[in-house]
């Protein structure tokens, strides 16, 4: 599990400011599918993180356990 997902979260998310402000400002909507591909990513980045946290807890457990 990478212990960065904070950061590549935050970067994502300001590397869509572009497009977002392309989609509702400029009302360009290429942008969106730009937009919802890069939520998709940051939704990615979330899950694997759950399983990651998830299974470092469980080990955490089983270690105190044992």
């Amino acid at each position: 599990m990478e212990n960065n997902f904070i950061e590549q979260i935050v970067e994502l998310a300001n590397s869509l400011t572009v497009d977002r402000e392309k989609f509702f400002v400029k009302e360009q909507n290429a942008a969106a599918s730009r937009l919802r591909k890069g939520l998709k990513a940051i939704v990615d980045i979330c899950k694997a993180s759950r399983k990651g946290i998830t299974e470092v807890r469980n080990a955490r457990k089983a270690k105190k356990t044992a």
